[in-house]
């Protein structure tokens, strides 16, 4: 028990500090504190299945160091990274919204596809045999692959549009009504995907994006449309929250508390038992490039000697698979590295803090979870940081001789 509780502490006492430094509640803030959230129900489920789990001090020692060393990126002033974006002049606003409304298409064609799901669903109520079928290897919704992967583009980029989002509710010339459209194009496809695979995970990851995306422009936000977010927020975060819990108990039954403590307390447990314990080879990429090396993901434990029979092991569990100690340690220090000189940047673009709050997001759901093909999603992200450094700036004319 001590040992659950120690690692308790020590997200405890790196908390403290960043508040110490920051004095604000920020997306840093956000971020650590679901550590320690974390931290905190895994000393409780250790306490309820102590027989479960024989763990030692080195794994909890490793994963909080590598923690840290990915929350550097999150010490920086957020107020100031803000600013950098704010006062960038060369922010092209016609450029972001064609942006934004090929996004809205990607969005319709996602809410066209999954809502008759999605119905479906929810007047059936089978929840624990819908989410059985998504554990299937080649589960694929649509027979067709291009439906299939047009009704998935929108997921991809979630995280751009909500950073655009916010940063449009600073800029008042632009159309109140599109904004509107933007913020339903964002939350709509992500709720129907949830119903569709009756998974809690992407509701949580919805709230926690909307989240670092306000507190990374609340400064500028003008304190009447804050308010009316807080409304909004409360209102439809209640509901998403309800349907998590029908969607619990649907799924656990009587089980259902010690789901949601499950939930939210096995990954640090599981990277210690399950993981770091046993393993006795790497997978070389094959977890974080899934797409391009392709395996059975059944087999992974038999593959690596491991027994952890779940992706809950945090983001840097899903880095020590196909890496080990040493890679591991040395692709986070890459990572924190990358994203310090991002931020220390004169100036910063949208492009510049989608790659920021893609990164914050990873460290954030990292407590918990990092699903297979990391890889294919960074592809990806890249694609859309590009055409957002295409659109989103200003062009400079110069003059013709």
């Amino acid at each position: 028990m001590s040992l659950v509780i120690g690692n308790a502490l020590l997200y405890l006492i790196a908390l403290l500090v960043y508040w110490r430094k920051q004095r604000r509640i920020d997306y840093g803030f956000v971020t650590i504190a679901l550590y320690l959230v974390v931290a905190v129900c895994c000393a409780f489920e250790y306490s309820t299945e102590p027989y479960r789990w024989q763990l030692t001090w080195w794994p909890f020692i490793y994963l909080f160091i590598a923690n840290l060393i990915l929350f550097l990126p999150l010490f920086p002033d957020s107020s100031r990274v803000a600013t950098k974006v704010y006062y960038n002049r060369s922010i092209n606003l016609q450029g972001l919204q064609i942006f934004c409304g090929i996004y809205i298409v990607f969005a319709l064609i996602t809410t066209v596809c999954y809502l008759p799901l999605a119905w479906d669903n929810l007047q059936s109520g089978a929840w624990t045999m819908i989410r059985d079928n998504t554990y299937e290897e080649e589960f694929q919704l649509f027979k067709n692959p291009l439906l299939n992967i047009l009704a998935n583009l929108s997921t991809h980029f979630t995280i751009a549009v909500i950073a655009i989002y916010f940063y449009l509710l600073t800029q008042p010339r632009v159309n109140k009504g599109f904004k509107t459209l933007l913020l339903t194009a964002t939350v709509v496809p992500m709720i129907l995907t949830s119903i569709v695979i009756a998974a809690r995970g992407h509701i949580f990851t919805l709230l926690f994006n909307l989240l670092i995306g306000f507190l990374c422009f609340r400064q500028y936000i003008p304190k009447r449309t804050k308010r009316t977010l807080t409304i909004w927020a409360i209102v439809f975060g209640s509901i998403l929250i309800l349907y998590t819990l029908a969607v619990t108990i649907a799924r656990f039954g009587q089980e259902s508390n010690s789901s949601l403590l499950y939930y939210f307390g096995h990954s640090m447990l599981t990277f210690d038992y399950g993981l770091t314990d046993t393993i006795d080879t790497y997978g070389k990429g094959a977890y974080t490039f899934r797409r391009f090396v392709g395996y059975v993901s059944q087999d992974m434990d038999w593959l690596l000697g491991t027994h952890f029979g779940t992706s809950f092991f945090t983001f840097v569990g899903s880095l020590y698979i196909d890496f080990g100690p040493m890679g591991t340690m040395v692709a986070v220090t890459i990572l924190a590295l990358t994203m310090l000189s991002l931020i220390r940047k004169r100036k910063l673009d949208l492009a510049d803090i989608y790659l920021y709050l893609f990164y914050v997001s990873t460290v954030l759901n990292g407590a918990l979870v990092i699903a297979p093909d990391l890889g294919w999603r960074c592809l990806l992200m890249f694609c859309i940081y590009v055409m957002l450094k295409i659109l989103g700036k200003k062009q400079i004319n110069t003059p013709t001789r």
